[in-house]
């Protein structure tokens, strides 16, 4: 008690002493708040896990489906799958029958060694009782017993008719088997009810080994559910867990177990009636937060408790210095104390450091947003939640509506030519244009693309003095081409194609230097709008690499709309632009920069046109394939310790797309690109960890963006930790 007077009637050391009592205050309080905070924030983490990994499932599964609903279209629509589908009897003991079911026999052989995810192909008639897969036919009794043992109910195949139902999954299970089945109807003179069916059978082992990845615990794993058959797992025993799941009938919600508690989310394929759900213990989740929680409930007592008492200690050691203080200026310390400090530190610096921040940070946004542009327009950006969010973002800047406007220089000499040439036309282009530039431009080798509004007289006015200005002053000559009118990011590939569709058909045409995709054939629109419709129909085949088909239309092209026309200028016209059409693609797969072919006749045209054809159906051959492999992977083994190496940059450096340069690795080395990748790291981080090196070191040198990553990579890769390796 006397001690508590003492304090009060020291205006200092009470002053002290309440200042350390408010502060382990707060400092209990902030604990007590971050326990409230981490219990909410590992819900949140909890549910961001379940999207991350439904993102990766959708986008790991969905290429998987994507390829065996490509295959089983293929051979729904094959003339020999149909012309045999259309026998009367199998088999008819006919030489020319036989080699026709060998060759469709062969078909099947071709497409299940070039997706690893095929197990079989069958095709299944809808009346005869007949089955034939790439190795038997079954008939009668045989194709019964053939059926049944695969699990493949014909009643439940007899209810796949009309628009929506032409393909599905079917998980069938008996007490220890599954199997997966893809079915496309295959239909001839009815639209609506299938005369067969191509039934694709999927490798179990291979979506097993992909469920796999997702089980970084034995308490976190992965599902394919179809809402009538069934799942896909990798415990047989999950069955519970998920026929729980159907039952809520949510995206997203808690179930509960006799064996705990279970937080889910589901997300549905792009490609067929099959959800992903992700699942997690979320006991086993949160046993980590609870053992934080109490320790950091602990630890306040504690700091409660220590802090009265330094409180009061540092209050009592910290008054005599204080009291010293205040009575030195009481004394006559005649200055000002705030001007005095005040004068130590230079300010201007601050400001010129912190605005230099600012600066830097306004510059790292705008790189950020044109690398996802690039992205997006490159068509590498497949997620169209992220491509409608960034248009969200910048939906001021952007507007109702654009164009894609693609830029070709000529005559780059070298790369420091290129550098120079493409940053006077950017420079120029943005000024001349001004507000009519949305974007930040988009660079590729020889050409510039921007986003811009849409089109107008003064925008032309402005583009033609662009134009002129680089060839009068810098000797500098280009063409423009432009897309369609868009009001979506979402078709901004689209758009950039058709903008480069017209690059090639000024080159062929040589009419003019710039060109609008809604301008197309405008001279003949009047005469012929069957050409019109007809070659639209052809590019969205060239962009949905429907080769096949694309072959067909040309032929039909050329024989309605071209070998018919009587204006020879006219048909030239028509020529040149169906052989843009085309080059675009082929260009792209075959690494060239140039391409004008003479066209001297309309028949010499359309040779070019299924030559060309041909080769983008059957692949480029085993010498250019094998050339561009070579220097792939000397890039890749050059380069994999670049943290910002992928798949994309890879295939750009050959010059050919990712989606093309991905499958001819795969073909010539057997692994994907990512995967080469990895191992090279790992080839090279082997050899820095029996330098000594510490793993995080490793890890930073080898690309990883951290020693998790790393350690996870290579324990893939050569079955053990970094650290086990550096033990033996």
């Amino acid at each position: 008690m006397k001690y508590l007077k003492k304090i009060q009637q020291n205006n200092i050391q009470r002053y002290m002493l309440m200042s350390y009592l408010i502060i382990a205050c707060i400092s209990v309080f902030v604990e007590f708040i971050l326990c409230a905070y981490i219990i909410i924030n590992t819900g949140t983490q909890l549910k961001e896990k379940h999207e991350v990994e439904l993102d990766k499932a959708i986008f790991l599964f969905d290429q998987q489906l994507a390829d065996i609903s490509e295959a089983s279209r293929q051979l729904s629509e094959s003339t020999l799958v149909k012309k045999i589908l259309g026998y009367s009897a199998y088999p008819r003991y006919h030489g020319s029958d036989v080699l026709d079911i060998k060759s469709m026999m062969e078909l099947f052989e071709d497409k299940i060694s070039y997706y690893n995810q095929i197990e079989d192909i069958m095709l299944i008639s809808r009346t005869k009782n007949t089955t034939i897969t790439s190795e038997q036919i079954y008939h009668r009794e045989s194709c019964d017993k053939f059926l049944k043992a695969s699990g493949i109910d014909v009643s439940e195949l007899k209810n796949i008719h009309g628009e929506q139902k032409t393909k599905m999954i079917i998980f069938k299970q008996s007490e220890y088997q599954k199997y997966i089945y893809y079915v496309q109807g295959i239909y001839k003179k009815s639209y609506t009810i299938p005369e067969g069916y191509i039934v694709v059978k999927i490798d179990i082992e291979t979506l097993n080994s992909l469920l796999k990845n997702f089980e970084e615990t034995k308490d976190s794993r992965c599902f394919l559910i179809n809402q009538t058959e069934g799942y896909m797992g990798t415990d047989i025993n999950d069955e519970a867990l998920v026929s729980k799941i159907l039952e809520k009938q949510q995206p997203s919600g808690n179930v509960f177990l006799n064996s705990g508690f279970y937080s889910y989310s589901i997300a549905d394929s792009q490609y067929m009636n099959v959800e992903y759900c992700y699942v997690t213990s979320i006991f086993k989740y949160y046993k980590a937060v609870f053992v934080t929680i109490l320790l950091t409930i602990i630890s306040m007592i504690g700091m409660a408790a220590a802090s009265i008492w330094l409180a009061n200690r540092f209050a009592v050691e910290n008054t005599n210095p204080l009291r010293k203080i205040m009575a030195t200026i009481e004394a006559g310390w005649k200055g000002d104390l705030k001007d005095k400090a005040a004068s130590e530190f230079n300010y201007e610096h601050i400001v010129s450091g912190v605005t230099g921040i600012v600066g830097k940070m306004q510059s790292y946004e705008q790189q950020l947003q044109q690398d996802t542009l690039a992205l997006i327009m490159h068509g590498q950006e497949k997620s169209q939640k992220k491509i409608l969010e960034f248009q969200s973002q910048n939906q001021e800047r952007i507007g109702k509506s654009f164009n894609v406007m693609s830029l070709k220089l000529y005559n780059l000499k070298d790369e420091n030519d290129r550098e120079i040439l493409i940053f006077s036309l950017k420079n120029i282009f943005q000024e001349l244009l001004g507000d009519y530039v949305i974007l930040f431009p988009v660079e590729s080798w020889d050409r510039v693309y921007f986003l811009v509004r849409p089109r107008s007289e003064d925008f032309e006015v402005r583009l033609k003095e662009g134009i002129t200005y680089l060839m009068d002053n810098f000797g500098i000559f280009v063409v423009c081409g432009f897309g369609e009118n868009i009001d979506s990011l979402t078709h901004l590939q689209t758009s950039k194609m058709q903008a480069d569709y017209m690059i090639e058909y000024l080159e062929l045409t040589r009419k003019q230097v710039y060109a609008w995709y809604s301008d197309i054939t405008a001279d003949s629109k009047q005469t012929d709008d069957n050409f019109n419709h007809n070659l639209k129909k052809m590019i969205h085949q060239v962009i949905a690499q429907d080769y096949v088909g694309c072959k067909k239309l040309v032929e039909e092209i050329f024989q309605t709309n071209i070998f018919a026309c009587t204006e020879t200028t006219l048909a030239q016209q028509r020529m040149a632009t169906v052989i843009s059409v085309i080059s675009i693609p082929y260009k792209e797969r075959y690494g060239q920069k140039e391409f004008t072919p003479q066209l001297d006749s309309v028949k010499q045209a359309y040779h070019l046109a299924v030559r060309l054809l041909n080769q983008l159906a059957e692949g480029e051959d085993d010498t250019n394939g094998k050339q561009t492999f070579k220097r792939m992977k000397a890039y890749i083994e050059q380069h994999a310790l670049d943290a910002n190496i992928t798949a994309g940059s890879v295939c750009d450096e050959v010059r050919i797309s990712a989606s093309y340069g991905s499958g001819m690795y795969k073909k010539f080395s057997g692994e994907g690109i990512l995967d080469a990748i990895h191992k090279e790291r790992i080839r090279q981080a082997k050899i820095m960890l029996q330098k000594n090196m510490t793993v995080q070191e490793v890890a930073e040198k080898t690309g990883y963006l951290d020693a998790r990553s790393f350690i996870r990579s290579f324990k893939k890769y050569e079955g053990i930790t970094p650290g086990q390796f550096k033990n033996i």
